[in-house]
Order: structure tokens, then sequence, then C-alpha cells
């Protein structure tokens, strides 16, 4: 056995292991001290923009630099600050085309506080980034929710439409996009087992240009869910639509009875002004004759079932 391996036989591993961490700090101390340079890719940000004008074109996501500074630095900034780096486009004096060239402005890249020694000594790639702005155009448009799917429970129904709120959000781009655009959709999707008033906050769909700024991400959207329920309506007038002036025709009955299901608390509140029985006139009834007509009934988008009695009436062309 040699001397060697005697001695570390018998050397205590605190000790060693203090004496390896001592040798580590002072060799990463020697080494962060030292200047380094180092490749990184950024993202590409708009740091500000004329008032009056949008991007109308995509600008590169990134950018990939050369960084030069002390270890320690270069360190920090990989671990900690890297992610807040960005090459950040000042466009507050371009109103049409331009062609930026990311080396004549390695200003826009900024660094946080206490890496002074930090600089980009190059900008590799790409060497230009083409800058297209075009007058903008702000408005409000309506909030939609086309595809949303709402199942109550058994024995229950939506009434109405789907309302929103906000109804309207705030959509900002290029006058050539915004155009094109009336509405704002919500995300699909599907609902089962609604009661009474359903409520949820839902996400606005993704337009497909991210050129297009929405204020608003998402809106409430509110569903009137109610209990199925039944109505009778007594004595309901019966006209004739579409008769010429001065001929006459008079039906019998005169009055039907109508059984309306829809959603409980709709129905119960519904004026029966709001439904109509009638009858077409048709242009080859003969003076002095009867004609059996089916009668026809319009109402509310609400009313799921409306049930007429009688169905068929007399018509009497006198």
């Amino acid at each position: 056995m040699s001397k060697f391996s005697h001695l570390s036989s018998h050397v205590n591993p605190r000790i060693l292991a203090g004496a390896v961490s001592v040798a580590v700090f002072l060799w990463l101390y020697v080494k962060l001290g030292e200047t380094y340079q180092y490749r990184m890719t950024i993202p590409v940000q708009i740091s500000r923009i004329h008032p009056d004008r949008a991007l109308s074109a995509e600008l590169p996501e990134n950018i990939t630099v050369r960084m030069q500074g002390l270890g320690s630095s270069l360190a920090g900034m990989r671990l900690l600050w890297g992610r807040n780096l960005a090459f950040a486009l000042d466009l507050s004096q371009v109103t049409g085309e331009w062609a930026c060239v990311p080396n004549d402005h390695k200003e826009w890249i900024t660094f946080p506080p206490g890496f002074e020694d930090m600089l980009v000594s190059q900008i590799i790639g790409p060497d230009t980034i083409h800058v297209q702005v075009e007058p903008a155009l702000e408005k409000r448009l309506p909030v939609v929710g086309r595809h949303i799917a709402i199942t109550p429970e058994a024995g229950y129904i939506q009434v109405g439409p789907i309302l929103f709120q906000p109804d309207t959000v705030t959509v900002r781009g290029p006058r050539s996009l915004m155009r094109s655009i009336y509405a704002m959709d919500t995300d699909s999707l599907m609902f089962e087992g609604g009661q009474d008033l359903f409520t949820e906050i839902v996400d606005l769909a993704n337009l497909s240009s991210s050129l297009i700024q929405v204020q608003e991400t998402q809106v409430t959207m509110a569903a009137d869910i109610q209990k199925l329920g039944e109505r009778t309506l007594g004595n309901i007038p019966v006209t004739v639509t579409g008769a010429p002036s001065g001929r006459q025709v008079r039906i019998e009955p005169e009055t039907v009875d109508l059984v309306i299901h829809g959603g409980v608390n709709f129905i119960h509140a519904l004026d029966p002004s709001q439904i109509r029985a009638f009858i077409p006139f048709q242009y080859d009834w003969q003076r002095y004759k009867e004609y059996r007509v089916g009668l026809e009934i319009e109402s509310p988008d609400d009313i799921i079932t409306v049930n007429a009695t009688p169905r068929i009436l007399t018509v009497i062309v006198p």
C-alpha cells in the first residue's frame, strides 16, 4: 500500500469536502471574473408606435445577438434576467414602410441595473427587419356565441338568446384587416345540465391575425333556463291575410283556443296579442262557396309548440 493511500484513508471526509468546495469556489471566482462572449436569442417587441398607425405585417419573433460581459453577469443574465431582454423597436416615427437594420440600433436592447459591464457586441441576425404600418382603425364589435351549445336538464329549456356582458369589445388594428371584421366570437363551448339563470365566464376566440388587438379577452355569458310549462289561451281571434280591398270573407268559428308550451316564466308573462292566428287569402276562392282551410300560427321563437282547437276552419265567401 502506498503512503498516499495510507494517508488518504485517515483524512476526515468533512475536511476533504470542505477543501474541494473551497477549490471550486476559488475556480468559479476566477472564471466568473473573466470576460466572455455569449450567443443568445431574444424576442422582438414594439416599445412605441405612432398613435395613428398599426402594424400591418408580421415581424420576426426573435433576433440572435452576441453579448459580451463578465462571466458572473452572463450567468445572471442567462439564469435570471434573460427572459426580460428584448429588442424593443421604436416605431413612433414610422408612418409607412421601413427597413430596420438591427445592428444600427443596439441601444434598443437594455440591461437591468447591476449589469453595467454587459454590452451587445453584435446582432447576428436577421440583417434587416421589414416594418410595415398603416392607418389604424378602432371600433366596438358585438360579441356573438355562434359556437356555444347549452343542453339544459330534462324538463328545462333555454329561453331567449345567450347574453354577454360586456356585449361589445374594443378591437384595434390596421384598417385593411379591420374592414372585414364585424363581430367577435367566443370559443367553442358545450354546457350540460343547466337550470335557472346559467352564467359562465368565457374566452373570446383568437382572431386569425395577431396584428389585431382585442382589449377584452373574456366576457360573462348568461342564459335564461326555465322549467317547461303549459298555458291555455282562449278566444284568440282568427284573421284573413292578403285579401284584396273590398273582398269580404267570413270565418267560422271566428276564434280558436290555443295550448302553448315553453319556459314557464316566459309563457305566463306572454301577451296573447303576440300570437297571430290567420288564414291566407286564396285568389281561387269563388263567391257563394265554402272552403275547409287549415289554420296558420305565428308565435315568438321561444314557444316550442302551439296546439290549436279547432285546427281546420270554414271559410265562407259571400
